[in-house]
């Protein structure tokens, strides 16, 4: 049995994402942590395995939220809740951009409601 060069990329996807995710997911709850823990025990997770990509949903309230999704080489991209998730990989990750849902989410939790 021959394994075709396919196998062998989603192979390496697969063991590139599996250290990747810990790191950007690290970086995010490190976003969060200035959060209330209310707040915080409101935000989702969500794995997502797409037939190219994988990533997570992070959610909160229902209301907010955003499509996280890494690239064959590893480079991280987020889709806002007001795109269709379905339709692109999304824009580069930033730390801006995680700061601003930070804010997003802050801005749900405290003029919204709890």
């Amino acid at each position: 049995m021959s394994i075709n060069e396919q196998d062998i990329q989603k192979y390496h996807y697969d063991a590139k994402f599996n250290v990747e995710v810990g790191k950007f997911l690290g970086k995010l709850h490190e976003v969060f942590s200035h959060l209330s823990e209310d707040c915080i025990s409101q935000i989702k997770y969500e794995r997502v395995n797409y037939s190219t990509y994988k990533g997570y949903n992070v959610k909160f309230n229902n209301n907010v939220g955003r499509r996280y999704l890494m690239d064959k080489k590893g480079a991280w991209h987020e889709t806002p809740n007001l795109m269709n998730w379905w339709l692109c990989l999304g824009y580069p990750v930033t730390d801006d951009t995680l700061e601003s849902f930070k804010v997003d989410i802050q801005t749900e939790f405290y003029w919204k409601g709890k």
